[in-house]
């Protein structure tokens, strides 16, 4: 059964009856947590099944999802139940500026407010300005420029290599269709607006 009507707790014990079956579709996710409560408060087992619409790019995440498949060689493969720091398997893709990674290795709190990373200077060489400053000097001050030395380079290069986004059968890459003019449609942006939309089943 799929019905747009609300879940109360008089109904959810009729709800129950006949398990397993979706209860809620296209809802928003606080509405299918309420679900979930009332469906678990009447003796079922519920969960909600978020599913997203259009691709990871629309957040900046890449074109899919960080699967298991993308891990296969690495040595150690590095999974866990906590992870220290961003995945950096798809780092390529969702921020591939350059000199961003330049200013971040040099001093990550100046583009990621309140990061954890630590510096490093190291990999970068002050140096006298002589005719034009660097195009891939990061701060240009006092007659003096940072410049990422060749290590810092080859970092930032593999950085930019790191993109999962070859078609897997467990995250399949969706072409996202052109946008069109709609009422969700931010016309000064020219961009759609994408939301995650959610799903409450019981069983």
């Amino acid at each position: 059964m799929k019905s747009r009507a609300g879940v109360t707790d008089a109904n959810a014990v009729g709800l129950s009856a006949g398990l397993p079956k979706a209860i809620l579709t296209d809802v928003d996710v606080d509405r299918a947590r309420a679900a979930v409560e009332a469906l678990t408060s009447a003796g079922a087992k519920a969960e909600i099944e978020i599913v997203p619409v259009g691709t990871d790019i629309a957040w900046n995440w890449g074109i899919r999802r960080s699967v298991a498949h993308d891990y296969l060689y690495d040595s150690p493969v590095l999974l866990g139940s906590l992870r220290v720091g961003p995945d950096l398997a798809n780092v390529g893709a969702r921020l591939p500026d350059a000199n961003w990674h330049y200013r971040h290795l040099y001093a990550p709190r100046s583009v990621v407010e309140g990061s954890a990373m630590p510096a490093y200077p190291y990999l970068f060489e002050r140096r006298p300005i002589q005719g034009q400053p660097s195009p891939d000097a990061i701060e240009s001050k006092d007659g003096f420029e940072i410049v990422p030395t060749s290590e810092a380079r080859a970092l930032v290069a593999y950085l930019l290599s790191l993109r999962a986004d070859v078609p897997l059968f467990e995250s399949p890459v969706s072409v996202e269709p052109p946008p069109q003019e709609t009422a969700d449609t931010n016309s000064a942006a020219g961009t759609n607006v994408v939301s995650p939309q959610a799903s409450a089943s019981a069983q």
